[in-house]
């Protein structure tokens, strides 16, 4: 099952990742730790610290934070706590991308700004993020559950931002 994904700023902050880049010759096939900043509703650096990497994709050409969210196919119940399904073949309808580009896409307000608005608008190995009250929206190969051979019944797609807890962020509201 493909789908596409949003995920929103609703804090007063940006929420930022810098690559930590240890040469100038670094190959594109290597991973480079990602420093999480925090700052305030008038940008002065609140915290910062390496929570994650950035790792290279070749099918996409971007750079993706690692571990930034987890969708599953859980069952009998919307609450995100539930089962998540294992198939007839063993294998959990968990997602095979758990990495993403995070970067400014839609303000809040339903607008689809131009990259003169957005502050985080490239893939490329430099800093990510979102705005406060900006979206990062996510509709690409890999956002897929594998859900073959999944038996009758009622199931529901879920969503969990930050699943191993790595970022600093607001936890009452990441999942889905």
């Amino acid at each position: 099952m493909r789908f596409t994904n949003a995920w929103g700023n609703i804090g007063v902050g940006n929420l930022e990742f810098f690559p930590i880049i240890p040469g100038v010759d670094v190959p594109e096939t290597e991973t480079q730790d990602s420093l999480q900043r925090l700052c305030d509703e008038n940008e002065n650096l609140v915290w910062a610290e390496v929570v994650s990497e950035f790792e290279y994709h070749a099918a996409h050409n971007p750079w993706y934070i690692a571990d930034i969210g987890e969708f599953a196919v859980r069952e009998s119940t919307p609450n995100v706590s539930g089962d998540i399904v294992t198939l007839p073949d063993g294998v959990t309808a968990s997602s095979i991308k758990v990495g993403f580009c995070i970067i400014d896409v839609y303000k809040i307000n339903g607008d689809n700004s131009p990259t003169s608005q957005r502050v985080y608008w490239d893939c490329e190995v430099t800093e990510q993020g979102i705005q406060s009250r900006w979206i990062n929206y996510q509709s690409t190969e890999g956002n897929e559950v594998p859900i073959t051979n999944l038996t009758p019944g009622e199931y529901y797609l879920t969503n969990e931002w930050n699943p191993t807890g790595i970022f600093i962020d607001d936890v009452t509201n990441n999942q889905s």
